[in-house]
Parts: structure tokens; C-alpha cells; sequence
């Protein structure tokens, strides 16, 4: 098994599952993560700035299966195909 996190590859892929989180629990995640390297309006700026964008565009058109992962102590799968 070989696990990817980009699209890279994406129409070689047997099986896509999509983990999704809103954008507000990512940075929240994140600035409790960075805290101590960088403010609340810099994790935000940079997730904005470069992340945020690049994880829109590269979403996975026709998952396997996709995981709300916004409770990371419960995921619930949302469809399967």
C-alpha cells in the first residue's frame, strides 16, 4: 500500500479517500500546533496565503470514500462509492 497526499498521481490510483476539514478547525488545529513559533494572525496568513488555495485545487474529483475528519477522536464517513 502506498499512501500519497497530493494528486500527484491521482489517475494511477487504484483507491482515493478524501479526508475533509473545514478551513476554520485546520487553522485552529494549526495555532495550537505553532503557538510557539508563530502568532494566531501568521498561521492564518500563511494557511491563506499558500495552503488554503493549493489544498482547493487539488481536491480529488471522484474519491473512494469520503472521511469529515473535523472531530479527529470521531471521524464519520460521508459517502462510499
Amino acid at each position: 500500500m502506498i499512501l500519497l497526499e497530493n494528486k500527484l498521481f491521482l489517475e494511477k490510483m487504484d483507491f482515493v479517500i478524501e479526508l475533509q476539514v473545514d478551513r476554520d478547525e485546520v487553522i485552529k488545529r494549526k495555532v495550537e500546533r505553532d503557538n510557539d513559533v508563530r502568532t494566531r494572525e501568521q498561521t492564518n496568513d500563511m494557511h491563506m496565503r499558500a495552503q488554503a488555495y493549493f489544498w482547493d485545487r487539488n481536491k480529488p474529483k471522484n474519491p473512494n470514500i469520503i472521511i469529515d475528519n473535523n472531530d479527529f477522536r470521531n471521524p464519520r464517513i460521508l459517502a462510499q462509492q
